[in-house]
């Protein structure tokens, strides 16, 4: 039978593509970026958004599940989105939130489609990818450094508490993913399931401290409110993850150069499972409208130790295996103010890198604590024409170089209290080889702006940014007398200026995005150009991203018969409280309450 009313479900998922915003402006068009256009509908159309039903999200949780709303005696199968991405990086790779895609030079591409099946209150979404790079040579650090003791101290600060390979290996790579895969249970106001999807935790759309689509999604167990649960004191959101995390399997690129220098540097990493459980919860108080406030968290550790009593590594007395049941903590304390009328939002992020955080412990003093802090307005023009200008601010660096160096022997081995690295877990806050947390990563910080006109399915605007990469490697490697300041002017840090674009054509959308700039004293290292001038060592910089996404919107949708087995299948899930539906196969065309 062939039904024609139109449903919460079908309105959200139009939604979902029609109102897509770029929010990390890279190009891609991922569920994160999909979140993002119904957190600015929720802003500027607050009819909408109440009839949609997504007024009370927090958006602080990602993605969101709008299958919730549908009705439970619903069974179809669909056809989801089919999108293909393809990316260049010149010599040095511009990475960041791009999922499953490699941090490599060269063109790589993304392959991705899937279907949906809904079965009474079984939600399965099989939407795996298959991702292919060139991984042409990345530039590296000047043939005229030959300082021994800069590698030296690459390796421990960096290198060895850590599986973050600027390179993954020196061959094209190809992989099939799970991708955005999931199988899931759906109750009245939370869901239970296995999931292979990106998880985004907090309120940031560039930079995130907890959980961000920066790495390819890692296979999980989770709990989540699928929608706001109402309770007297306010409304909340919460998710409890358990998941096994992945290594790169990747020796650093760096390796070959220093066997010059020091041949045992670097510490293979086993290859030993990582385990990571993970909590957050959002609540937005009933007396303060639009205000979320919330609390995410990450414990990750061993799941075997082959080290099991501890002994020290070789060479490295602070990396060793840790006893059985212990482990890396990291969290945060998060909010986020949507303002409706004003057509603006604030939003900001606090935590530790070494505990979990509290609101005391937030301001000791000499802790490694790191924050993201963002705001958002659209200004109105004539009909669905707005202006947007939006703006964040990420800073991972340790507030004092202390927490950097041991005071007995500043010039030895240093302290490892920067974010996702960890002296005994050494493959630090990652999966495959890429960073769980902030983009900008340990000791990175980062300032960025866009301006972009927007109408409805378009958008067209500008972006920058400034990003320092890791400031405590380059006070580490320029110590001075001046316990913890060497040269202010041999930083790492890359100025970029772009360009974004996006445009839908009946059901296609296509994505777009270039960015250029220059790598300012590339891998701390600067050759020539006294205290300001330009360095031989600085490397250009240029990426380009270009997506395609098509939704089919066409869905094949069924009631079970009420003979033989199938009538028995029914009178059990109903007395689960798992129900069928009785009648026969009919196309649905998924439809819109939303204007075109």
């Amino acid at each position: 039978m062939i039904k024609s009313s139109a449903h919460i479900i079908p309105g959200i998922c139009f939604l979902l593509i029609s109102t897509l915003a770029q929010a990390q402006y890279n190009g891609f068009l991922q569920k994160n970026d999909l979140a993002d256009g119904l957190r600015t509908i929720q802003i500027l159309d607050s009819a909408t958004a109440a009839k949609q039903n997504i007024s009370d999200y927090s958006f602080t949780i990602r993605p969101i599940m709008p299958e919730i709303w549908e009705s439970t005696k619903k069974n179809w199968i669909a056809l989801k989105r089919i999108g293909y991405s393809r990316s260049f990086n010149d010599s040095v790779p511009l990475t960041i939130n791009n999922e499953s895609f490699y941090s490599a030079t060269g063109w790589q591409e993304r392959f991705t489609a899937g279907v949906q099946v809904k079965l009474g209150r079984l939600l399965v979404d099989f939407q795996p990818e298959y991702v292919k790079a060139e991984n042409l040579k990345q530039a590296s650090i000047s043939d005229q450094v030959r300082d021994g003791n800069y590698f030296t101290r690459l390796y421990f600060y960096q290198l060895n508490v850590i599986d973050w390979p600027q390179q993954f290996g020196t061959k094209a790579l190809e992989k099939f993913y799970l991708g955005q895969s999931s199988a899931k249970i759906l109750f009245d106001h939370f869901s239970v399931g296995l999931s292979n999807e990106n998880i985004w935790w907090g309120p940031g759309r560039r930079n995130a401290l907890v959980m961000t689509n920066n790495a390819p999604g890692f296979l999980h167990a989770d709990v989540k409110t699928a929608k706001p649960v109402k309770t007297i004191f306010g409304s909340i959101e919460m998710q409890a993850v358990f998941g096994k995390l992945d290594s790169s399997g990747v020796e650093p690129v760096e390796n070959i150069r220093q066997q010059q220098y020091w041949p045992g540097a670097y510490i293979p990493k086993e290859n030993i499972r990582r385990q990571l459980l993970g909590f957050v919860f959002s609540w937005q108080p009933r007396w303060v409208k639009h205000l979320h406030i919330g609390y995410a968290a990450a414990y990750y550790g061993y799941v075997t130790y082959e080290n099991a009593r501890g002994d020290p590594i070789p060479q490295y007395p602070y990396s060793m295996t840790i006893p059985k049941g212990k482990g890396a903590k990291l969290g945060s304390l998060f909010f986020r103010y949507s303002m409706p009328k004003d057509g603006a939002e604030l939003y900001g992020e606090f935590g530790r890198a070494d505990r979990l955080p509290t609101p005391w412990n937030l301001a000791e003093d000499t802790i490694p604590i790191g924050y993201v802090f963002g705001l958002r307005k659209w200004m109105k023009l004539r009909g669905q024409n707005h202006i947007e200008v939006s703006m964040e601010l990420s800073h991972l660096q340790l507030p004092d170089p202390r927490l950097t160096f041991n005071a007995a022997n500043p010039f030895g081995i240093p302290k490892v209290n920067s974010w996702y690295t960890h002296p005994q877990i050494r493959q630090g806050y990652t999966n495959q080889g890429q960073l769980l947390g902030a983009a900008v990563g340990p000791g990175g910080n980062s300032q960025f702006f866009g301006i972009s006109w927007v109408n409805r399915h378009n958008r067209i605007g500008v972006h920058g940014e400034r990003w320092v990469h890791n400031n405590e490697m380059n006070y580490y490697q320029h110590l001075s007398s001046a316990l913890g300041y060497g040269p202010h002017f041999k930083y790492w840090a890359s100025l970029t200026y772009g360009a974004h674009a996006q445009i839908r054509v009946a059901g296609l959308f296509l994505s777009a995005a270039y960015n250029v700039g220059k790598s300012l004293n590339y891998q701390w290292v600067k050759v020539g150009g006294g205290v300001d001038g330009p360095s031989i060592s600085d490397k250009k910089v240029s990426n380009m991203t270009f997506t395609a996404q098509y939704e089919l919107p066409w869905r094949l949708a069924w009631r079970w018969p009420k003979t033989g087995i199938n009538q028995k299948l029914k009178k059990f899930g109903d007395k689960i409280g798992w129900p069928f539906c009785d009648c026969k196969f009919g196309f649905k065309r998924k439809e819109s309450v939303i204007p075109e």
